[in-house]
This record gives structure tokens, C-alpha cells and sequence, in this order.
């Protein structure tokens, strides 16, 4: 969703993957959908001219690979060690070990 400079118009992209512009006076649909590209996700922006600008984004996420990421991740979460249990079920094939600082 992206206001115009002045305010007058809203750009509004939808879980369908269209594109729609309003008039924010008369709270009325300008027109026809913008095309939109499957599978990725649909960004309307407003040059400060003015002029619309719709950005076509991937959907993608990123992971990090290193374990050491994922150690550090788990204590941030838990806030402290995981139990044997909990290291069990989540890492069954290496050997228990505190990775926590605290």
C-alpha cells in the first residue's frame, strides 16, 4: 500500500497478486487492475513526482547454514541451555553440549 505525494491517491496491491489505485477523496477504484507476474510479490510505490512505480519482488527467504547461527539462535530464544531432552529432540545425531553462555 503506497499514498500518493499530495494524498489524493492509494495504491493497494492484494493477496491476488493485482495492483489497484483509489481515489482517497471519493473512495473509488480508478480504473482496472495493474498486470501483475505470478508468484511474486507485488510492491506499489510513489515516485515523488508523482508517478507510480510497482515493483515486482521474488518471494524468497533466506537461511543461514552455519550451525553456529542456529546455536546462537536457540539460546536468544530459550534464554538459556536446552535440556538433554529438549537437544534430543531437535539434534539427535551430535552429542549434548551447553552452547549458551549462560
Amino acid at each position: 500500500m503506497s499514498f500518493s505525494p499530495d494524498s489524493k491517491l492509494l495504491a493497494v496491491s492484494s493477496t491476488d497478486e493485482s495492483t489497484t489505485l483509489w481515489n482517497t477523496q471519493s473512495r473509488a477504484q480508478l480504473g482496472g487492475s495493474f498486470p501483475s507476474r505470478p508468484g511474486v510479490i507485488t510492491v506499489p510505490v510513489f515516485e515523488p513526482n508523482g508517478r507510480l512505480l510497482i515493483e515486482y519482488l521474488a518471494d524468497a527467504a533466506q537461511w543461514p547454514l552455519d550451525v553456529g547461527a542456529w546455536e546462537r539462535f536457540a539460546c536468544q530464544v530459550a534464554g538459556r541451555n536446552l535440556t538433554q531432552t529438549e537437544w534430543r529432540a531437535i539434534l539427535p545425531n551430535r552429542p549434548y553440549m551447553r552452547v549458551c553462555p549462560r
